[in-house]
């Protein structure tokens, strides 16, 4: 399947969800610069809330294409919005090769592909979610370097027990690019899982300097 370019629909989109981040959020990106302006990349980011993907969008120049939980894709009219968004499906509960090889066709064609190594949301403020291994296959698989980002206060939007969002501020953190190689690693056996902690640790590192900063 080829990857088509950025669609009218996301560039609208992104434009639009700017704006509104700047209004209702305040939002602000420390180190957004650091994303390469071409190539492969893969953006890894924290997951506190629905809003995560739209706040990386609005902030990064370049469009991301996201994977999106497969349910999104069997509502009609949301399944071509979604697509649109350059959003695409991934079963979350078993090993989905179907996904893994869309993102790496995204990647070959030197695009940007955001993932949420954690899998679904961790709404708790004061740490991150138990992360899968997949990041860290697609990452030696294509070889594109592993772009470290922190979103803080997206778990505020609609807290427990809220009826209506709040509007809290949203501050985003990029981290250094990780170039990852196999031949850091020992043994074959555990390179995975100890290059997704090596991306989490840059992600969690990124988080609790903005919570230090941040919380109140």
């Amino acid at each position: 399947m080829s990857i088509e370019g950025e669609s009218l629909v996301y560039k609208i989109f992104k434009r639009v969800a700017f704006v509104l981040a700047k209004l209702l959020y305040r939002i602000r990106c420390n180190g957004y610069d650091k994303l390469p302006e071409d190539g492969p990349v893969i953006i890894c980011s924290n997951h506190k809330s629905y809003w995560d993907p739209i706040f990386i969008a609005a902030v990064f120049k370049r469009p991301v294409f996201f994977m999106a939980k497969q349910e999104l894709f069997k509502v009609p009219l949301l399944k071509q919005l979604v697509t649109a968004l350059h959003a695409f499906p991934v079963n979350r509960h078993n090993p989905d090769r179907t996904a893994i090889n869309r993102s790496l066709e995204i990647l070959s064609s030197g695009r940007v592909l955001g993932l949420f190594p954690e899998g679904t949301r961790c709404r708790e403020e004061n740490g991150l979610g138990r992360p899968y291994n997949g990041v860290a296959l697609i990452a030696f698989h294509s070889k594109a370097p592993v772009l470290p980002v922190a979103i803080f206060g997206s778990n505020r939007i609609m807290p427990k027990k809220a009826i209506f969002p709040q509007f809290p501020s949203i501050t985003i953190a990029v981290g250094d690019p990780l170039y990852m190689s196999e031949s850091q690693f020992d043994t074959e056996r555990d390179k995975l899982s100890r290059a997704t902690e090596q991306i989490m640790n840059s992600i969690k590192k990124l988080y609790d300097d903005l919570k230090e900063k941040y919380s109140k």
